[in-house]
């Protein structure tokens, strides 16, 4: 019997994969007050594992910290033969911020650069960088002038560096309010600062009194008594875009009335403000102080427009300064300001009080005073306008004061409440 051996051969393929390395970026550069850890790293791959060598090692949990100019291996997976990318790490220190104000009120003249701002190193360091974005990529000249508005940042370093953003305020400057260099008051009667002949210009409210000039030493005008031959500093802001008027003064036991006409008239024509009415200094005094009362209550700057009506004008402050009263002789129906700027009717008046402007204003800033100077009305009129009506049926009858400025003329006038 014939044997038959059948082999059967079957072909069999085997395929090794190699686990090829991750990929990423060498060195990579962290923070120190960030806490870098191997999580921190940027490595793209699956299911990778961290060693502390090229080959065997330990295996490294995510939570590792980072230490700095140290190599660090990563895998996809822990087969030995699976390839591990080094990745070399350096720890930068941390730099803090300098110190300085976040918000800066500076004065537009000033022109300022970023070299100019006041913002300064904290020990050990000793320059200071500035940049556009708090992400510092657009870094600034420190000649880059500074605008309104704007908020800059502020670094010691340029790495690992902590910011101060600082934003910057540019103001106008703030110009001086008016009153006299040398003022005249009474001596023994403690007068104080509130008494002073001082004004605010156009569009500022507010005196403040200081005793110096760098504004250190503020003053309660309500309580600061006049003391002979003592400056003392006005401003209308605060800061160091203020400009002051310094005024000194000086006491005196009797003041007389200043000289000049009891009733004078002016032209049709012509316009005059108070320092141009015919009233004369008497011998040592230099400056006239005009009222619209004469108690004092209410003081006239006077480059205000004369209007009609009785004022009373002194040549110092206080009871012990005799006054002249001086009538202009304007109509008291329809009171017309010179150049025709303005009509105030009807006067005496019982309900609205008419302003006719003979051509459109704006920024008209219009107050009302009572006999005890007391202001009882103010209003801003902001758009253009030519016709005013105040309603002043609620007030008490009596004298009252009106006070009208614009940008081009300043008005002071009196007026009768049936």
């Amino acid at each position: 019997m014939k044997k038959i051996l059948l082999v059967v051969v079957y072909s069999l393929t085997f395929s090794i994969y190699a686990q090829i390395a991750p990929t990423g970026t060498s060195p990579q550069t962290f923070c120190s007050n960030q806490n870098p850890t191997l999580a921190s790293v940027v490595v793209q791959g699956d299911n990778l594992v961290w060693y502390d060598a090229v080959t065997d090692g330990n295996v490294l949990p995510l939570s590792t910290a980072l230490l700095h100019n140290t190599t660090y291996w990563v895998a996809q997976g822990t087969a030995p033969e699976a390839e591990r990318l080094s990745i070399l790490v350096y720890i930068n220190p941390y730099i803090p911020a300098p110190y300085g104000d976040s918000t800066l009120y500076l004065c537009t003249e000033d022109n300022n650069t970023l070299m100019d701002m006041p913002v300064f190193n904290t020990t050990g360091y000793d320059g200071i960088y500035w940049f556009a974005d708090p992400n510092l990529q657009t870094q600034l000249s420190l000649f880059h002038l500074i605008e309104n508005g704007i908020t800059y940042y502020a670094t010691q370093g340029l790495i690992c560096a902590d910011v101060l953003p600082v934003t910057v305020v540019l103001f106008p400057p703030i110009p001086q309010p008016f009153g006299y260099v040398n003022e005249k008051y009474c001596a023994n009667e403690n007068l104080t600062l509130e008494n002073a002949y001082i004004f605010n210009t156009r569009g500022w409210d507010n005196i403040y009194w200081y005793a110096n000039i760098i504004q250190t030493v503020p003053l309660d005008p309500s309580i600061t008594t006049l003391e002979d031959g003592i400056t003392y500093y006005a401003f209308q802001g605060i800061g160091d875009c203020s400009y002051s008027q310094a005024i000194t003064f000086h006491a005196e036991t009797e003041i007389p009335a200043p000289l000049g006409a009891n009733n004078q008239y002016l032209m049709v024509d012509e316009t005059i403000n108070f320092l141009d009415a015919d009233v004369y200094n008497t011998s040592g005094f230099t400056n006239l102080y005009w009222y619209a009362d004469a108690n004092q209550n209410v003081a006239i700057h006077p480059y205000s427009t004369v209007g009609s009506g009785t004022y009373y004008v002194f040549q110092g402050i206080g009871s012990c300064a005799e006054s002249l009263a001086v009538t202009f002789g304007y109509n008291l129906g329809v009171e017309e300001i010179p150049n025709s700027w303005i009509g105030i009717y009807p006067n005496p008046v019982n309900d609205i009080l008419h302003l006719n402007l003979h051509e459109e204003t704006s920024d008209l800033d219009v107050k009302i005073y009572n006999l005890q100077g007391q202001l009882v009305f103010e209003k801003l009129y902001l758009s253009p306008i030519q016709q005013v009506q105040i309603s002043i049926q609620h007030q008490a009858s009596g004298l009252y004061f009106i006070e009208i400025n614009s940008d081009k003329h300043t008005q002071f006038s009196k007026f009768i409440k049936d």
